[in-house]
């Protein structure tokens, strides 16, 4: 086995093995960045950006200073390939990015930081997209098929290990809205002396006539009635 394929063996297993805690998971992305700099001859730097909520893309486990320089002023401009990946472009290559006219903002400032050639690859599994996977050279014309081969296979398993991350998230977060509900429906059973059916039914008018999530309108509840009992304790 060569030491490219054992690289890219121990990477899948990091993945693999990675748990459901944030820490985890930003060590397995680590090690994907740090493997894909290793395996592919000729990158200089890798990063991977991801949008969060709002569309604002921040970047995750750069290999160096200089991946994290070039995605911070893509997103400046608002243009490159790590924001082309991140926006729905599959595969974003470009062997001269100083000269390319798909970034004349761009494309002077990678090169004034000596960067010649530059590889995207989207991140997803299944339906979800979770960003880009941006590796950088300052060699010119580096990525060939075998190079972008590899690094397809890396951003495939960055989006594994971000997809069991959103996964976990989502679950808490879903934890967490369900027992915000249960609390505004009983304060609101007791406030109005109406049954479950009917306290639901008066929360869930207030979301739809205030526009407000059913999940914020309940936690405004929550709140009102804790600072309401805190105020007569002072009393």
């Amino acid at each position: 086995m060569s030491t490219v394929q054992a690289n890219i063996l121990s990477a899948m297993s990091k993945v693999v093995q990675s748990g459901s805690s944030p820490s985890s998971r930003d060590e397995a992305l680590a090690f994907i960045t740090q493997a894909t700099k290793d395996c592919i001859p000729g990158v200089d730097s890798v990063s991977i950006s991801v949008r969060e909520s709002g569309g604002v893309l921040k970047t995750l486990a750069p290999t160096d200073e200089l991946s994290l320089t070039a995605d911070l002023a893509q997103y400046e401009v608002g243009e490159g390939p790590c924001v082309d990946v991140s926006g729905g472009e599959q595969m974003i290559y470009s062997g001269h990015i100083g000269g390319d006219p798909r970034y004349l903002e761009y494309g002077p400032r990678a090169a004034g930081l000596g960067i010649v050639s530059q590889l995207a690859f989207e991140m997803y599994t299944g339906e979800r997209k979770f960003g880009g996977l941006n590796l950088y050279s300052r060699a010119d014309s580096v990525f060939d098929e075998e190079a972008r081969s590899i690094a397809e296979l890396f951003a495939h398993q960055g989006a594994v290990a971000l997809g069991h991350a959103a996964t976990i998230r989502e679950y808490n977060e879903a934890l967490a809205s369900r027992k915000v509900i249960g609390q505004a429906i009983g304060i609101l059973m007791e406030r109005y002396e109406v049954d479950e059916n009917g306290a639901f039914g008066f929360l869930t008018r207030l979301s739809q006539t205030s526009n407000v999530k059913l999940r914020l309108v309940a936690a405004e509840i929550v709140a009102s009635a804790n600072d309401k009992v805190q105020h007569q304790s002072d009393d």
